[in-house]
């Protein structure tokens, strides 16, 4: 039974936007399963393991009680649904009683952990692109929707309210035709900003074309100043380095 919740609990906070998800590695890309190290089949699966559980991250993420309560707040405003299934879980894990308290607790710190980390991005997200984030949280409000309705869905199915359960679906389908269109949206607009940057770039290109003799000459003052200061990266100098005499340096300078 802790299984299925912590199953449920990994499911409960990734909900998110279709393009937000990486998509899966080519065939092959992982390499061959007799790549040089692994012997045999409990090598490889051993291997298989550590690789899942980096994916998962620690087992217990630690989240101090600010973050949590911030982040409950926000839930409480914005995705009261999604606030409410946290609630029914903590519940359903308490009839446990004791049995496991370790796992239990692994498992609520790493739904806690991402759920915070969600909402947290949400937020850094305000913070330097608010029109972005105003997108986002629409999407956001909209995952919460679509969790209302399927839990309505889930109360009728248990009431045995067959005409209930029809509608409920019915309304989580339509709002998920609305989720996908916001995500449409976001990447149609996401695109048209970055071809915005690529025609600034390209015109930046060409205005340093025109400029080679410059640009040269600046460089090459760069390089002198790293060999007055015998500094093979180019960086400031951290100690006084004067000149050592060598004689007059040659100028760099173009020739009229």
């Amino acid at each position: 039974m802790v299984r299925a919740l912590l199953i449920a609990s990994l499911a409960l906070a990734t909900l998110g936007s279709a393009e937000a998800q990486p998509p899966p590695p080519p065939d092959g890309s992982m390499g061959p399963p007799d790549r040089p190290g692994m012997r045999d089949r409990g090598d490889r699966q051993r291997a298989g393991s550590s690789d899942r559980d980096r994916r998962r991250g620690p087992a217990t993420v630690a989240v101090d009680s600010e973050r949590w309560t911030k982040a409950q707040v926000f839930l409480t405003e914005n995705s009261p649904h999604r606030m409410a299934m946290y609630e029914r879980f903590v519940e359903r894990m308490d009839a446990l009683g004791d049995e496991r308290p370790q796992m239990q607790e692994q498992v609520l710190g790493r739904l806690r952990g991402r759920i915070v980390r969600r909402v947290e991005e949400l937020g850094r997200l305000q913070e330097s692109n608010p029109d972005e984030h105003a997108h986002a949280l629409q999407q956001f409000r909209s995952e919460d929707a679509i969790l209302g309705h399927l839990m309505d869905a889930r109360e009728a199915r248990e009431a045995g309210d067959s005409d209930g359960v029809k509608n409920a679906v019915a309304a989580a389908r339509k709002e998920a035709e609305r989720f996908l269109g916001l995500a449409l949206d976001r990447r149609a607009r996401q695109l048209d900003e970055a071809s915005e940057r690529l025609d600034r770039e390209r015109a930046r290109l060409e205005r340093d074309r025109e400029r080679v003799n410059e640009l040269s000459q600046s460089i090459l003052g760069r390089f002198e100043r790293m060999v007055d200061r015998d500094d093979p990266e180019g960086g400031p100098p951290t100690t006084p380095s004067p000149r050592r005499d060598r004689g007059p340096r040659p100028s760099t300078r173009p020739v009229s």
